[in-house]
């Protein structure tokens, strides 16, 4: 009994660690997204509601679509776009399974997921007959869930290490912006 509930425990930890390093990555890329696309000039309250009315996903977009314009260089937005598709694709959608999804013990001690959601079921044509498809438990192995906790982590270092490129760019460009004012200026007076 006390390697089940061992295992449990570690399941719930490993649940936990999600939950916290996926908060990390919203924020990064809330953080990022304000950076990029509102930038310096937004009140603060009016940059917290824009973004909280903003789902995740559509940051994501947002954000993309805008790196393209005001982007360091193609190399820059290569990295930032994949990272992206990562973040929106399968990553967001085992995030929501790992979250959503109901998480039990069986009597033999193995750890079981059910689906839970529009994944739940589903029907198809097979063979010419419509069939109810109706998805079951399965086993999962704690080292799955921090397998994905891994993954995330990456996320938010590499969209923490992308957001730092583009602060070091805007500032460069910032300094080349004042530079030109001030021959201007000087060129004014003579």
């Amino acid at each position: 009994m006390s390697g089940e509930k061992d295992d449990l425990d570690a399941l719930m930890k490993a649940l936990g660690s999600v939950v916290v390093i996926w908060g990390m990555v919203e924020d990064i890329t809330r953080a990022f997204t304000r950076d990029v696309v509102l930038g310096d000039h937004v009140e603060e309250n009016v940059e917290r509601i824009i973004l909280s009315e903003t789902p995740f996903r559509t940051q994501l977009d947002i954000l993309k679509k805008v790196a393209h314009i005001r982007r360091p260089n193609s190399d820059w937005f290569g990295r930032l776009a994949a990272q992206i598709a990562e973040l929106s694709g399968w990553m967001h959608a085992e995030r929501n399974r790992l979250i959503h999804d109901l998480w039990e013990q069986n009597e033999e001690g193995r750890i079981l997921k059910y689906v839970r959601g529009k994944e739940e079921t589903s029907v198809a044509r097979k063979g010419g007959e419509w069939q109810l498809k109706v998805t079951g438990e399965r086993a999962v192995p704690v080292a799955d869930v921090e397998a994905f906790f891994d993954k995330a982590a990456d996320a938010f270092d590499a969209m923490l290490a992308l957001k730092g490129e583009y602060a070091q760019w805007k500032a460069g460009e910032a300094r080349k912006e004042i530079i030109a004012g001030m021959v201007a200026q000087m060129a004014r007076k003579q």
